[in-house]
């Protein structure tokens, strides 16, 4: 006779917890192994420095002698050799203790090892889980009623979810973008400093590839920022970020070295620094906020996985 599917659900419901702990007590022992080991390692070394404080004072080194002039080589020697006896025996009970802990960790992984492992125990229990659902939903009454509620939340809340995780990423990659633009920017600045207090045609020719090399930038952040938009809702209007230079300005400043071109060069990084950083930190705030509703949409799909859980074991 075949067994009942409520049967199957309480063994399986069983076999899940009892891998649960000993995966449990697994990592637990692994932590406690390298304790002991560590703690292992420290009474051998105490044990050879005891030794070795022995050796010496059986020896006819300057210390024994001055010892022995003073009348204490017997009593030291006796000290000496007390605290090689104390060393070793907390030497073999950490030995002691961890072998225990090895012979129960073989336990626990061949125990384990039995039951299938964590993920195989819980998945044997996902499948009798769907297996009561199915009977469930098949008979007339509440429970079936309630089952298919829950099923409905669980689809709408997953889609939300998958949405959120899209716009994250965007988020995270708009931000990597902008952020290397910032620095970029960064960078053109400290060389615009130096350039407008005499830096000279060769501070002029960086910060010029450091401009450049920020406008391309840029505009993978631009692009970024287009992704993130088709997700969320348009975030700012001043996130199109001008760093257009003026020819005849560009060439005068690399090549004439003009004090006026270099502040107007120097004046057009700070603001396009600005608009940067405030655009960075307007979408930090959105992401997090996009974040924190993952977050709340992440718990309510575990209340409503626990609540078909507590209703299908309800019926086991």
């Amino acid at each position: 006779m075949a067994t009942p599917w409520w049967e199957r659900l309480r063994e399986a419901r069983s076999r899940r917890d009892e891998a649960g702990e000993l995966a449990q007590r697994r990592d637990e022992l692994e932590a406690e192994l390298r304790a002991l080991a560590e703690r292992v390692e420290e009474c051998d070394a105490r044990l050879a420095r005891e030794r070795k404080d022995v050796e010496r004072l059986r020896g006819l080194s300057w210390s024994a002698m001055l010892h022995a002039l003073l009348g204490s080589a017997e009593r030291k020697l006796r000290d000496e050799e007390r605290e090689v006896v104390e060393a070793q025996f907390h030497k073999e009970a950490a030995e002691d203790d961890l072998t225990r802990a090895r012979d129960e960790a073989a336990d626990v992984e061949r125990r384990l090892a039995d039951l299938g492992g964590l993920d195989d125990a819980e998945a044997a229990y996902e499948r009798s889980l769907a297996e009561a659902e199915e009977h469930a939903l098949r008979e007339k009454g509440s429970d079936g009623a309630e089952l298919r509620t829950l099923a409905k939340r669980a689809g709408r809340l997953a889609g939300v979810a998958r949405r959120l995780d899209r716009a994250l990423a965007k988020g995270d990659a708009a931000i990597a973008a902008l952020s290397a633009v910032r620095d970029t920017l960064g960078r053109a600045e400290q060389w615009s400093v130096m350039d407008l207090f005499g830096g000279g045609v060769v501070s002029s020719l960086v910060k010029h590839d450091k401009i450049n090399a920020a406008r391309r930038k840029l505009t993978e952040a631009r692009r970024d920022l287009t992704a993130f938009e088709k997700h969320v809702e348009r975030l700012l209007d001043d996130t199109e970020i001008e760093l257009k230079f003026d020819g005849f300005v560009r060439f005068a400043d690399s090549f004439v070295d003009n004090l006026y071109h270099d502040f107007i060069v120097a004046q057009r990084l700070s603001t396009a620094q600005y608009s940067v950083r405030k655009a960075l930190t307007r979408i930090k705030e959105q992401v997090q906020r996009l974040r924190t509703r993952r977050d709340a949409i992440a718990a309510q799909l575990d209340e409503n996985g626990n609540a078909r859980r507590e209703l299908l074991e309800r019926r086991a």
